[in-house]
């Protein structure tokens, strides 16, 4: 039982925290700052109130940087929001901040998530200092090596140190980078041993025979289970690196972003590697002109024996006008599923759309194959169920009509089948979640035919 104080401050930080949410959906989040301090004296806010709110607005900087010069109380709570996300992109930048973090420890220990890439391609002082700033960082827990960054070659003196600066490291992001040779690649994931997710955006090494046999794979936990791959033509030695490495047989997620469907037929070799253990495909095509029609064909897969979850989306950050085109490519790959002889072992496919897409296109969107496609699976399995994700940033107040347009009208064919179509809009969208990405607060409704 909660004594009679107690229970007065827990009612009023329940109504304090009802008044934050509401407040922000028509004020400024600076506005919510100093309403709440007029609605309470100073003396009264509890702390923890305090840092709530500040928490709130941890995504615009210019009012944290104002909360940090408030008073003394909410300085470190404000700074450690603010330097929870830190990116360096240029060789000023990285010599300021490093002079800052050698400095002031305590703002070193604030840092979680770490950006470091280069201004330009020729060699700066960043591809052989960058170990020196994790060094000085003791809790990263995501980390972007990105942008023409060279992470090789690397002395003796940083390989023996690399376990102590990523020990905590649980995402790890290559991109636009050139990682060494296979050797130096292994040390450095290795060097991880928290390591969860990897991300190859672009990354390119030189692989070299018989490097397998001189390097010793030390015992693998088994922690790093997802893979994001977009693959290009520099990225061949990428993919023997994993074939002929251990690290494949542990992927259970793995995330492919294409920039054209006929590049699915060359990622055939990852997944044979990981034909043992994949559970959830994430499949998205971002390239910005679409092929021919008669060209686009996707290659069927290997027989996965684990392979439950196949999530397919549209590109969520393209603000190009979309056409029909852009949603093509996910009828031709339900058209090979059909077709492929592990597809009674699924159960779920996902599909990530735009309501802007399908108001903007000039022709009808393809309501009518989709919904032939998705009934022939549907009769090919009967536990197969169908998720939607609709991305609604078209303005329109009221996401109940869409729901129920799409769950009702859209597709008749696949009512007639004993299946389950969930639907699930929102107005933003949340990376970095299981399946790819998810929406942010969504609404769902769950349909169940016939």
């Amino acid at each position: 039982m909660l004594t009679a104080p107690l229970y007065q401050y827990r009612k009023t930080c329940i109504l304090c925290h009802r008044y934050i949410s509401f407040t922000l959906c028509f004020l400024s989040q600076a506005d919510v700052v100093r309403a709440f301090n007029s609605m309470f004296p100073p003396a009264h806010i509890p702390q923890e109130l305090c840092e709530e709110i500040i928490d709130h607005v941890r995504d615009d900087v210019p009012t944290l940087l104002a909360c940090a010069t408030t008073c003394r109380s909410w300085v470190w709570r404000s700074q450690k929001n603010i330097f929870h996300v830190v990116a360096v992109n240029n060789a000023a930048r990285f010599e300021r901040f490093i002079r800052l973090v050698k400095s002031n420890k305590r703002l070193a220990s604030y840092v979680r998530v770490l950006s470091i890439a280069k201004a330009r391609r020729s060699k700066t002082k960043l591809d052989t200092r960058w170990p020196e700033l994790l060094s000085q960082l003791p809790h990263i827990e995501e980390l972007t090596l990105g942008r023409w960054l060279d992470l090789s070659p690397m002395d003796e003196a940083i390989q023996r140190s690399l376990s102590g600066y990523l020990q905590h490291v649980r995402v790890l992001r290559i991109s636009d980078s050139f990682v060494g040779g296979g050797e130096d690649f292994a040390r450095l994931l290795t060097a991880c041993p928290r390591l969860r997710r990897l991300d190859l955006d672009n990354a390119r090494m030189w692989l070299t025979m018989g490097w397998e046999s001189a390097f010793e794979w030390p015992v693998l936990s088994g922690v790093l289970t997802s893979l994001f791959y977009r693959p290009t033509h520099a990225s061949g030695s990428i993919l023997r690196f994993w074939i002929n490495s251990p690290l494949a047989a542990n992927i259970r997620k793995l995330e492919l972003e294409l920039a054209t469907p006929v590049l699915f037929r060359d990622c055939e070799p990852l997944f044979s590697a990981t034909r043992g253990n994949l559970e959830v495909l994430v499949l998205s095509v971002s390239g910005k002109k679409s092929p021919r029609r008669q060209l686009i064909h996707f290659t069927p897969m290997p027989l996965m024996k684990r392979l439950r979850h196949i999530h397919m989306k549209a590109n969520m950050i393209d603000v190009e006008k979309p056409v029909a085109k852009q949603y093509e490519w996910m009828l031709c790959f339900l058209h090979m599923l059909g077709r492929w002889e592990g597809k009674g072992a699924l159960e779920e496919i996902i599909l990530s759309w735009r309501t802007s897409d399908l108001l903007d296109m000039e022709s009808a969107p393809p309501w009518k194959p989709f919904d032939a496609a998705l009934t022939a699976l549907g009769k090919a399995n009967s536990k197969l169920k169908f998720s939607l994700n609709v991305l609604d940033n078209s303005g329109i107040p009221d996401q109940w009509l869409y729901i129920a347009c799409i769950g009702v009208q859209l597709f008749p064919a696949l009512q007639d089948q004993k299946t389950t179509l969930l639907i699930n809009m929102s107005s933003s969208w949340r990376d970095g979640e299981a399946f790819g990405g998810c929406l942010g607060n969504s609404k769902q409704y769950t349909f169940q035919y016939p």
